[in-house]
């Protein structure tokens, strides 16, 4: 009897020493993924903040593109009906419709940092919210279609058709041709028919991606209503784009003056030392307005 008691002894000390290092290990497994847990909800949280700020300052800035592309349309209009008409008497009504919208240009480049951060370290998966991970990839789809958009526009109006055509018929100073041969004004017309197309699709497609911009921001402030996150307001988050636009007038300005000085123009334009003396101090003075 006591060596049965013996054993049996030893066997629930054994049960027990088991359950016991089964509950360690298991609790330490626990303790681990909540950590884990509590890590990956923190830099969630951080994403999602970071995010809102994004879509803030990108939803102030396609609005402020889309009003300017707005007055590039409507002044190419003004352009295309003017046309109708004698050039030598509305010369002076299109250089001024040139002048206010259709010369210099900002193209939109989406503030999506934190979404391009999650997408290429793999922490897309960080997000729990399935339906709003859904909507980040239909915005990133919006974002990837304008900008091609937004990139057909830059390359003709910097291309030879429209740019060129400028340089090589026009003297920039007075807006007078160099030479009409006849049939400058139906060039004039479809160059401008041309410029309407591309800049109509490209201000649609910026439409578009505010709707999208609005829908994801919406649905962000939602879940983080949700979790009790805190975000900024939209109206205290300012885009500050003012560097980026100098930087762009200035590359604008650059490449106006490069290919102005390359271009063979005929004498009266040697002589008058340069034909884009006016257009030269209307950038200046833009880029003195952003400066201050």
């Amino acid at each position: 009897m006591t060596v049965i008691g013996n054993n049996k002894r030893k066997v629930f000390e054994y049960f027990f020493e088991f359950l016991v290092l089964f509950a360690s290990i298991y609790i330490a497994f626990e303790l681990e993924e909540w950590d884990e847990d509590s890590d990956f909800t923190d830099r969630e949280i951080a994403y999602l903040a970071s995010m809102h700020q994004d879509l803030s300052k990108d939803f102030n800035q396609l609005n402020r593109r889309i009003i300017e592309y707005d007055e590039k349309i409507n002044s190419a209009y003004n352009v295309l009906e003017l046309l109708e008409n004698p050039y030598t008497s509305v010369r002076a009504d299109i250089q001024q419709e040139f002048k206010l919208h259709l010369f210099s240009h900002f193209n939109y480049n989406p503030i999506n940092n934190t979404i391009e951060t999650l997408k290429t370290s793999g922490d897309l998966k960080l997000v729990k919210n399935h339906g709003f991970k859904i909507l980040l990839s239909e915005l990133d789809k919006s974002y990837v279609s304008t900008v091609h958009q937004g990139e057909i526009f830059n390359d003709y109006i910097e291309g030879m058709e429209w740019s060129g055509f400028f340089i090589n018929h026009f003297d920039m100073s007075s807006f007078q041709v160099f030479d009409d041969q006849g049939n400058f004004s139906i060039l004039f017309r479809n160059r401008v028919r041309h410029y309407i197309s591309l800049v109509e699709n490209y201000y649609f497609h910026m439409q578009g991606s505010l709707k999208k911009t609005e829908e994801v921001k919406l649905a962000l402030e939602q879940e983080m209503s949700r979790r009790n996150i805190q975000y900024i307001p939209a109206e205290i988050v300012q885009t500050s784009t003012s560097e980026e636009e100098w930087d762009d007038l200035n590359d604008e300005m650059d490449a106006f003056l490069d290919a102005s000085d390359s271009s063979e123009t005929p004498s009266k334009e040697k002589e008058s030392g340069s034909n884009i003396d006016t257009e030269t101090d209307d950038l200046l003075d833009e880029l003195n307005s952003i400066g201050n």
